[in-house]
Order: C-alpha cells, then sequence, then structure tokens
C-alpha cells in the first residue's frame, strides 16, 4: 500500500514566482557584508546581523523543500511511503517568525538608542553562553578552552552592561535582577525592567495583528497538542493541512520582507544592495511591508 497524503503542489504560480524572488532577493543582499554589530571583545567572525540573517535564510530553505512530498522506502513492508509532514513546516515558520523578532528586537527597536543595543545585545549574549555552560560537557581540553572563553565573554558583556547610564540609574534590586535574568526578552525601560513576550516583541515591530494570531495559530500545530494530532489523522480525509501550510507560507512571505526592509535600516551596504534589485522585486518586497506593518513602521 501506498500511503500518499501529498495531494498537490502547495504552491504554484504567481504566489510561487513571489516565494523565489522574494528568498533570490534576500540571498543576494545579504551575501555582501554588511555594516555589521560586533563588540570588540567578541570574535572577529561573529557578525550578530550576518548571522542572524543567515539563520533565518537557513529556516526559509528548509521549509522551500519541506513543502514538497518525501518518501521512504520500506524494505519490511515492501512499498514506498509517500507522505507530508506538515507540523515540521509551522515548527520551522514559528522559527523564523521568532528569530525575525529577536532581530528585531536587538537591533531595530534600539537603532536609535545605543545604550539600549549594548544592553540588549549583551545580556542575549549572557543568557546564551550561561545557558551552554549548565550542559554537561566532558572535561576534555577543548571543552575546558570553550568554557575559558565562555566566562572571558560573560565578563566583557557584563562590563559592557555597566558601563551605560541605561543600568546605572537602576536601584541595586534591579541591577541585580538583570543579571540574573534567564531570558534575553528583559529590558531597561524607565529606570525599571521589563519582560517583553513575543507578542509585544510583534507588536514593537510593527506587524499586523492578524500575524501574530497566524503564529499562535501554527504555534498550537507545532506543538504536540491535541489539535495537532487531530490534523495527523485528518489528512486523511481532507486538505485542511494543505490550506494551513498555503497560509503559512504566505506568512513567510510577509516575513522576508520585513527581514529584507530591518536588514537595510540597519547597514547601508545592504540598502545599496537592496537597489541593485529588480524594480519588481523591489516593489514586491515594499508591497509586502506596507499591507503587513503598520504605517509609522513602513
Amino acid at each position: 500500500m501506498i500511503t500518499n497524503l501529498f495531494r498537490e503542489e502547495i504552491i504554484d504560480g504567481q504566489v510561487k514566482d513571489n516565494y523565489e524572488n522574494l528568498i533570490d532577493s534576500f540571498i543576494y543582499i545579504i551575501t555582501f557584508n554588511a555594516d555589521n554589530y560586533r563588540p570588540e571583545w567578541l570574535p572577529k567572525d561573529f557578525d550578530a546581523i550576518d548571522l542572524f540573517s543567515q539563520k533565518l535564510l537557513h529556516h526559509i530553505i528548509s521549509t522551500n523543500t519541506l513543502v514538497h512530498k518525501s518518501s521512504f522506502q520500506s524494505k519490511l513492508l515492501e512499498d514506498q511511503l509517500i507522505f507530508f509532514d506538515p507540523t515540521s513546516v509551522f515548527t520551522l515558520i514559528r522559527s523564523q517568525f521568532e528569530t525575525y523578532l529577536a532581530f528585531n528586537h536587538l537591533f531595530i527597536n534600539s537603532l536609535s538608542d545605543e545604550e539600549q543595543l549594548i544592553t540588549r545585545f549583551s545580556l542575549w549574549i549572557l543568557c546564551g553562553v550561561k545557558s551552554k555552560h549548565k550542559l554537561n560537557w566532558d572535561e576534555t581540553e577543548k571543552n575546558k578552552k570553550d568554557l575559558e572563553i565562555g566566562n572571558e565573554t560573560i565578563t566583557a558583556a557584563t562590563e559592557d552592561i555597566k558601563s551605560t547610564e541605561l543600568f546605572k540609574n537602576l536601584s541595586d534590586t534591579n541591577k541585580r535582577k538583570f543579571f540574573e535574568a534567564k531570558n534575553f526578552q528583559v529590558i531597561i525601560e524607565n529606570n525599571t525592567l521589563k519582560y517583553v513576550s513575543w507578542e509585544e516583541m510583534s507588536q514593537r515591530a510593527g506587524i499586523s495583528e492578524d500575524f501574530l494570531q497566524l503564529y499562535n495559530m501554527l504555534s498550537i500545530n507545532a506543538h504536540p497538542t491535541y489539535p495537532s494530532l487531530l490534523q495527523i489523522r485528518d489528512m486523511h480525509k481532507n486538505t485542511m493541512h494543505i490550506d494551513l501550510v498555503k497560509i503559512g507560507i504566505g506568512f513567510v512571505q510577509f516575513l522576508i520582507a520585513f527581514m529584507i526592509r530591518d536588514y537595510c535600516d540597519s547597514s547601508s551596504s545592504a540598502l545599496e544592495k537592496f537597489k541593485e534589485i529588480p524594480e519588481e522585486y523591489q516593489a514586491l518586497i515594499n508591497h509586502y511591508n506596507e499591507v503587513g506593518r503598520n504605517k509609522k513602521h513602513i
């Protein structure tokens, strides 16, 4: 028996053309190294803005692969199984949205305030290194060296934060709480600490409320929830999973356009590369930003 859950092409026609043109534009712009943010104490090959862009691009390309059918040749069944996994697509799209929001939070929302940039980015570094240190590594020479470098990074990031007036104006209690934060989504605002949820990050990025609702819907299907298992069961009966994936792919197109716009806002060299892509590509990117974002963020 051949199990074929893939009944049609997920993306075709103009949708496919737009999707590929957006991806092509993104690749072209980030291929040329931009004016990236990197404190002196970070490794010279760590260009945060560029690496965020690469992470997002990898997810986009993987999503593009997953929307096509997959197969597995079963020796025991002596048959080829052909299937489609929408939950993996939803998981990748969710990760893309969070990657974009983190990028916007760290580098765009703080663009006009250098001390916000320093404190947000340095806390992001601290949380990441501390989480890595909690892992149980074998005591090899390499791991000892990595731990040493990590401790040096923590010290440098801590000193950068302490040097800002933003941090100095906090109460002693809030200073301590800031360094105890387990999540980079804690920011300093109005001389106090504030946790910024993914939902609020989306609002601060000027993204339409409709996309936030779509993100929440995709998240439900990405996790092993009751609705996600129902979806697996009902894939044999209807094409709702295909409809949801098509909506998700539309969401990804907006994310690519948002990222390109923000990337260009953070880098003069990226903006110059944007001007080199075909005018119809530029118009497409601008259109997605005009439709998907609040006017003050366009």
